[in-house]
Order: structure tokens, then sequence, then C-alpha cells
């Protein structure tokens, strides 16, 4: 009789231990909603699946769906609301993604501010080529964190529309490939060459 209670109560143990360590987590992540980090579990697991395989867009867009499950449970959860528009990002939705990037550094600026600001600025070069917008976003990247290659990178990219600063353009270049020398990638190398041709 002992040993069927105690299998009947194993379930029911491991449910609260589960429970327990999912809200002890939640508070590392910056929400203490319980249910809102579940979502963003799931939403991180869908995401990294289709990462593997881009193919799969339905995994994208199933991200999409629990991430926002996620930020309808805590909609201060910073960290929700940035992979939301990661993912948004990545299915095209761009003012989505830009409202949620926004959202993110709003709640929560030193955590997810330089990658954010990265976004944006990404964002807004790509799609609209806005290079004010872009290069006060970047700026915003660099107080954050100056040492992200990409920015530089992409700061490149938005100062070789002014054609008077090739000279600054191949410095910006030259720097990205000094913060990440031993994975530089090539088109690094291709921008700092066509900056200085010019």
């Amino acid at each position: 009789i002992m040993g069927s209670n105690l299998a009947e109560g194993i379930p029911a143990i491991v449910d609260e231990l589960a429970y327990k360590l999912i809200l002890e987590l939640s508070k590392d992540a910056g929400t203490s909603n319980w249910l809102a980090y579940k979502y963003f579990l799931d939403g991180c697991k869908l995401f990294s699946d289709f990462e593997k395989n881009r193919t799969r867009i339905d995994l994208l867009r199933d991200s999409i769906s629990i991430w926002r499950e996620s930020v309808k449970s805590d909609p201060e959860f910073a960290k929700a609301h940035y992979n939301l528009g990661v993912a948004n990002d990545w299915d095209g939705n761009i003012e989505d993604a830009l409202f949620r990037y926004q959202k993110a550094i709003s709640l929560n600026p030193e955590l997810i501010g330089a990658a954010a600001h990265f976004n944006i600025a990404r964002l807004f070069w790509e799609n609209y080529k806005d290079e004010t917008r872009t290069l006060s976003e970047l700026e915003k990247a660099k107080q954050k964190n100056p040492n992200i290659p990409e920015i530089y990178n992409l700061e490149g990219l938005a100062y070789s529309n002014k054609k008077e600063s090739y000279s600054k353009e191949a410095e910006l270049y030259q720097k990205a490939i000094d913060l990440n020398k031993e994975n530089a990638p090539p088109v690094f190398y291709s921008n700092l060459c066509i900056a200085k041709f010019y």
C-alpha cells in the first residue's frame, strides 16, 4: 500500500519541483511570470529548430505565436519582446519587428540595448536606406557595446552614400575587421577594398 501511494505521489512532486524550477529560472530571465517563461522557452526551442532548417517557415511562425503568448502573459518581459522582434524580422514583418525591438529597449535598455539598436539600424538601412536613422541607432548601439563588429560594418555602409567620406568608411570597415580578426566575414574585407579603391 505504501509503495502505491508513493508511486502516485511522485508525479505531483515532480510537477511541483518543475514549477519551482521554472519560477526560479524565470527571475534570471527578466520575468516573474512562470507561464511567460514557459512560453519563452518553447518559442526558443521552435526558433532554434527553424535556424537549423530555414525552409521550415512553420517553425518560425509557431515561434512567433508562442512568443506572442509570452508577452501576453507578461507584457514587461523584454527578452520575449526582443525574440519576437527577431522572429518577425526573419518573417519579413518589418513594422512589428521594429515595434518589438523598441519595446524591448524601453523595458530593459541594459540587457537588450546594443543588439536591438543594431537590428533597428539594419532594418532602417536595408528597407528604407534611411542614413540618418541608421547612424543614430548605430551610435546608440555603440554606447551600449562598442565591441560588436557588425555595427562598424553597417556604419561604413551608411557612410558609403556620402561620396566625400571614403576614408571614414574605410576606417569603419577596418575597425569591424580588427574587432573580429579571426572570424571576420569576407564581406568586411570586400567592403574595405571597395572603400580604399575609391
